[in-house]
């Protein structure tokens, strides 16, 4: 306190400005109990921006809780039956390289128990596995996220402009949710299985 009653007031003022105040640290601060509800799922275009940014990064955890409760038994659906390739292009049918749970090469332990009794676990490890094998069914670029375009069953479809990604656009198939939150039920691409969810790869 001295050291700051010594100092002029030409330099009190740059550490004024710089301070921040407790409101600025309420607006910097997430909001939400959990991490799911610290996930921005406002809108359409924001779960589809929460979903590009996770999945970009490898938090494939996150991204799985963009996703809606189809998507979500649609993969664990397609595990279930031991049908990798249908999510991952080139996978075998139930081998994937530096998975906990689905390299062959390794012994189950606790942790692959784990992994196989939490699905968003699940999701995380066989996406981050694929990745390690360059095998993700698509590549996030600088992805823009196009205007909703309305279905007549109430769901909404956003394109996704994927420059410099794989492929260059993705359609984005989200719905509301009880609660007004939006979550994203398909996604698909030229090629892939219009149909399937959260995607599907086409042999």
């Amino acid at each position: 306190m001295k050291l700051l009653l010594l100092l002029p007031l030409t330099c009190l003022v740059p550490l004024l400005l710089a301070a921040p105040t407790a409101d600025a640290a309420k607006i910097k601060a997430p909001t939400g109990r959990t991490m799911v509800e610290r996930l921005d799922l406002s809108s359409p275009q924001a779960t589809a921006q929460t979903f590009l940014d996770a999945y970009a990064s490898a938090d494939y955890f996150s991204a799985y809780y963009a996703l809606s409760l189809d998507a979500r038994l649609g993969f664990s659906n397609a595990i279930g039956s031991f049908n990798l390739g249908t999510l991952i292009p080139g996978a075998t049918a139930t081998d994937m390289k530096g998975s906990r749970v689905w390299d062959k090469d390794l012994q189950p332990d606790t942790l692959s128990q784990e992994i196989l009794i939490d699905p968003a676990l699940g999701f995380d490890d066989l996406m981050q596995a694929a990745k390690g094998n360059g095998m993700l069914p698509f590549v996030i670029g600088t992805a823009e996220v196009g205007a909703p375009i309305a279905l007549a069953d109430g769901a909404l479809t956003l394109a996704i402009d994927n420059a410099g990604g794989q492929p260059e656009a993705l359609v984005f198939h989200t719905m509301i949710m009880p609660d007004g939150s939006w979550r994203i039920d398909r996604i698909t691409w030229d090629g892939s299985d219009a149909q399937a969810r959260p995607w599907g790869i086409l042999p």
